[in-house]
C-alpha cells in the first residue's frame, strides 16, 4: 500500500497531504483532506487482498471529502456506471501531482483505458522517480500478466517482494504469476507465504485454494476456499471457488448453490451481477441451452434496468454464444449487434469498452461464418483489427488469431487456420476447441489429442473448458474433414 506521512505544518494548513520520505523515495499521496487519505489508506489495503467491494464506498467517501484527490480517482473498479467519470477525472487532475504520483496515476488510468503500452511506460517511469516503493512494479505485473508477457511479470513480481517482503499481496501476486506458468508448487509456496505474513486474511487461503484448483487438486481446492470462508464468512470471493470446484467436480447443483452464497454476500450490484453470469454459463457448459438462455435474458433485463452497461453487454455476447451453440447462427446476430452497440456508445471504461467490443465482433464472425456471409465476416474481422491494434499476448489479441482462424475454417483452409489457432492463448479454451478441430482436419491427430488432452484436464478457476468440453461431448466434431 502507498504510505504517508503528514507534515504537521502541512496539517494546519490543511492544503496537503504527502508524505516527505525516509529512505528511497516512495509515492506520494495528495489530498487536501487527511480524512480522505486515510480513507484512500483503507481501501487500498482492502483491495490488496481482494476485498474491492468493501473498499468502494471508502473510495467513494474519500473523494466526497476531496472531489479533486486523484489517486483515489483512479483507484475505482472499471465496470461500474460512474468508472468512466473517475477515470477523466483522475487524468484531468494528475498533471498538478508530484512527478512520482502523476506517472502513477497517469499509469492507473492508461491501463483502466485499455493503452497497456502507455501505461507500462508510465509505470516505470514512477518505479524509477520512487525507488523504494513496490507499487509500480505491482502494476507493472498485472499488466504483464494481462499481455501473457509471463516472464516480465515474474521479474516485476519478484521486484516488488524484494522492495516489500512483508508484502502478503506482493507475494500473492507473485502466486498468481506462478500459476500462470503451471509452476503451481512455487505458487504454492509464495500463497503459503502470503498466509504467513497475513495471519488471519482470508483472501490468502482463497488465492492458495485457486493454485490448488488449478493444478487439479479439487478437494483440497475446496477445502481451501471453506477455511477462507471459515476466517471471514463475509467474504464472497472464495463461494465462487467452491463453486468452481464443485463445477470441475461435475457437482453442478452445488456449484449454483455456492455461486447463489457469493451473489448474496456481494455488497455491489455489478458484482451480484457478474455470479449471476457465472450461474448462466454454468447451465451452458452442463448441456442446459435453452436454461442458459433464460438466464442470460434475465440478466439482460437486470443490468439495463440498473444501468449497469459492462455486464448488459455480457450478458449480450454471452446469448450470442449459445445461440452458437445451439447451432443457431442467425439467432446469435441480434444480441452481438446489440452488444457491439453498446459498447460503442461511449459510457464504458477502454478496457472493458474493447473487451465488450472484441466479444462481440468475435460472435459476428463466428456466426457469419458458419451462415456463409463471408462479406460481412470480413468486415468485422477488419473492425477487431482496429480494436486489437498494437496488442500482442492480450486476450483481445488472442481473440483476434480466432477470429481468422474461424475465417480460414469457413474458407475450407485447414492449415491457414492452423497457423492461426496456434497463435492463440493457452488459456482461450473457445479457441483451443476450434484448433483441436483444425488439426484434425490436417490430418495432425496427434498434436489434436495433445490439445484434446490439455483441455479435458484443465481445472481453472473459470468454465470455459468446461464450456469447451461440453461442446466436444454433445457432437462438437461435427465439421467434415476440410480440403488442405
Amino acid at each position: 500500500m502507498v504510505r504517508i506521512a503528514i507534515a504537521a505544518a502541512a496539517l494546519a494548513l490543511a492544503l496537503a497531504c504527502k508524505r516527505a520520505p525516509e529512505g528511497p523515495a516512495r509515492i506520494t499521496v495528495t489530498s487536501k483532506s487527511s480524512e480522505a487519505v486515510a480513507l484512500y489508506q483503507r481501501a487500498e489495503a482492502l483491495s490488496d487482498h481482494g476485498h474491492a467491494g468493501e473498499a468502494q464506498p471508502l473510495l467513494k467517501k474519500a473523494v466526497e471529502l476531496d472531489p479533486d484527490f486523484a489517486l483515489a480517482h483512479a483507484s475505482f473498479p472499471s465496470i461500474g456506471p460512474e468508472a468512466q467519470g473517475h477515470v477523466e477525472r483522475a487524468a484531468a487532475l494528475a498533471p498538478s501531482l508530484p512527478p512520482a504520483e502523476r506517472a502513477y496515476v497517469e499509469g492507473r488510468v492508461a491501463r483502466l483505458r485499455g493503452e497497456s503500452d502507455k501505461a507500462v511506460a508510465l509505470m516505470k517511469s514512477a518505479a524509477a522517480a520512487a525507488p523504494g516503493d513496490h507499487r509500480p512494479y505491482t502494476e507493472l505485473t498485472g499488466i504483464a500478466m494481462m499481455q501473457h508477457r509471463l516472464d516480465d511479470a515474474a521479474a516485476a513480481a519478484l521486484r516488488a517482494v524484494e522492495l516489500d517482503p512483508r508484502s502478503g499481496a506482493a507475494h500473492n501476486q507473485l502466486g498468481y504469476v506462478r500459476m500462470l506458468q503451471k509452476k503451481y508448487d512455487e505458487a504454492a509456496a509464495a500463497l503459503r507465504k502470503y498466509a504467513e505474513l497475513s495471519p488471519g486474511e482470508a483472501n490468502a487461503h482463497d488465492s492458495l485454494g485457486e493454485a490448488l484448483l488449478n493444478s487439479g487438486k479439487l478437494a483440497e481446492a475446496e477445502a481451501s476456499f471453506k477455511k477462507a470462508i471459515e476466517l471471514n464468512p463475509k467474504f464472497p470471493a472464495p463461494w465462487e471457488g467452491v463453486a468452481m470446484a464443485r463445477f470441475h467436480h461435475g457437482d453442478w447443483k452445488g456449484g449454483r448453490e455456492a455461486l447463489a452464497k457469493r451473489r448474496e454476500l456481494e455488497p455491489d450490484p455489478a458484482d451480484k451481477l457478474l455470479s449471476d453470469l457465472a450461474a448462466a454459463e454454468s447451465l451452458a457448459a452442463e448441456g442446459s441451452l435453452a436454461e442458459a438462455l433464460a438466464a442470460f435474458s434475465a440478466l439482460e433485463k437486470d443490468a439495463a434496468a440498473q444501468k449497469l452497461d459492462a455486464p448488459l453487454g455480457w450478458a449480450l455476447t454471452g446469448q450470442a454464444f449459445v445461440h452458437i451453440e445451439a447451432d443457431e447462427h442467425e439467432a446469435a446476430l441480434a444480441p452481438a449487434a446489440a452488444a457491439l452497440e453498446l459498447a460503442r456508445k461511449g459510457s464504458l471504461v477502454g478496457s472493458v469498452k474493447k473487451g465488450i467490443e472484441a466479444g462481440a465482433l468475435v460472435m459476428r464472425i463466428w456466426a457469419d461464418s458458419h451462415l456463409g456471409k463471408t462479406d460481412d465476416a470480413l468486415q468485422s474481422a477488419a473492425a477487431l483489427e482496429e480494436v486489437v491494434k498494437g496488442e500482442t499476448g492480450s486476450w483481445r489479441a488472442s481473440q483476434l488469431h480466432f477470429a481468422r482462424g474461424l475465417l480460414a475454417m469457413a474458407g475450407k483452409r485447414a492449415q491457414g487456420a492452423v497457423e492461426q489457432f496456434d497463435l492463440c492463448r493457452a488459456d482461450h479454451w473457445a479457441c483451443q476447441a476450434e484448433r483441436y478441430r483444425a488439426h484434425v482436419d490436417a490430418g495432425d491427430h496427434a498434436g489434436a489429442e495433445a490439445i484434446k488432452k490439455a483441455i479435458v484436464s484443465a481445472t481453472p478457476r473459470s468454465l470455459d473448458p468446461l464450456l469447451v468440453r461440453s461442446r466436444l461431448a454433445h457432437g462438437g466434431e461435427e465439421h467434415a474433414s476440410a480440403e488442405k
